[in-house]
C-alpha cells in the first residue's frame, strides 16, 4: 500500500520525469523493494518460529509468527508504513488542489489522476482504519484483566476488521473506479462476455444474477448436454 502511495505521489508531483522512465523497470523496482522487505521480515521471524520456540502450541494463524520483540517491531513498522501512506495521499490531495487552481495545467490529466486518487483513498481509509483500530484495541486489551482464552478470542474478532479491509481492496477498485475496471477487464478476462457477466453479478449493470444465469443456460449447446447425460448414464 505504501509503494502504491509513493508511486502515485511521484506521478503527481513529477509527471514529466515519470513519463521518461522505463515503466517495467520503474514498477519492477517498487515490487522488488516490497519483496525485499518481506524477505527481511521472514529472516527476522525465522529464528523465533523454528529455532527458539519450535514446539510452542499455536492456533495456526498468521499472527502466530509475530512473537516477542521482533513481532512488536514489525507491527510498529506496519503502523509506520500506514502512517506514511496517509501522508503520501495527503500530499497528493494538496498537490491536486494546487494544480487545479493553476490555469495552465492539463485539466484532463488532473481529472484522470483525481479519479484514481479518490478510489485509492477509499482503500487507504479502509486499510488504515482496520490497522489502527486493531492496534488501539490490542493496547486496550493489555489494560483489561482478561484470561488468555478471552484474549485469544478477542484477537480473532479484531483480526476480522483487518482481514476485511485487506481483501476488499480489489473489489473496491473494480466497483468504484471505471479506469481500474477497464484495466481489470483487459488483463484478467479473455472475452467481453466474461467481463459483462462479472459486472452484472456485482450489480454494475441493470439486471440480476438470476437472469444472467438463465441466459447462460440457454446459450449452452444442446449437443454438449446430450454427451454429458450419456456419460452420467453409463457411470
Amino acid at each position: 500500500m505504501l509503494a502504491i502511495g509513493i508511486e502515485r505521489l511521484v506521478s503527481v508531483v513529477a509527471p514529466f520525469w515519470v513519463n521518461t522512465l522505463n515503466s517495467t523497470l520503474y514498477v519492477g523496482t517498487l515490487i522488488l523493494l516490497c519483496f525485499a522487505y518481506a524477505v527481511y521480515a521472514m529472516v527476522r521471524l525465522y529464528p523465533i518460529s523454528l529455532i527458539e520456540t519450535p514446539y510452542m502450541p499455536v492456533p495456526c494463524t498468521i499472527t502466530d509468527l509475530f512473537q516477542g520483540e521482533v513481532g512488536m517491531a514489525l507491527f510498529g513498522n506496519a503502523m509506520l508504513f500506514t502512517g506514511l501512506t496517509i501522508l503520501c495521499y495527503a500530499i497528493i490531495w494538496a498537490t491536486l488542489r494546487f494544480k487545479k487552481a493553476k490555469q495552465n495545467t492539463d485539466q484532463t490529466q488532473i481529472a484522470y489522476t483525481k479519479r484514481i486518487f479518490k478510489c485509492l483513498l477509499v482503500n487507504v481509509i479502509f486499510v488504515s482504519t482496520g490497522y489502527f483500530f486493531n492496534a488501539a484495541m490490542l493496547i486496550l486489551l493489555t489494560r483489561i484483566s482478561l484470561s488468555q482464552v478471552q484474549i485469544v478470542f478477542a484477537t480473532y474478532i479484531l483480526g476480522i476488521f483487518t482481514s476485511i479491509s485487506g481483501i476488499g481492496i480489489a473489489p473496491t477498485l473494480y466497483i468504484f473506479s471505471l479506469d481500474y475496471r477497464e484495466a481489470f477487464n483487459e488483463k484478467l478476462f479473455r472475452s467481453a462476455k466474461q467481463a459483462q457477466l462479472l459486472a452484472t453479478v456485482v450489480g454494475l449493470k441493470t439486471g440480476h444474477a438470476v437472469v444472467t444465469a438463465q441466459n447462460c443456460v440457454q446459450n449452452v449447446h444442446r449437443a454438449r448436454i446430450v454427451r454429458v447425460q450419456k456419460a452420467s448414464t453409463y457411470a
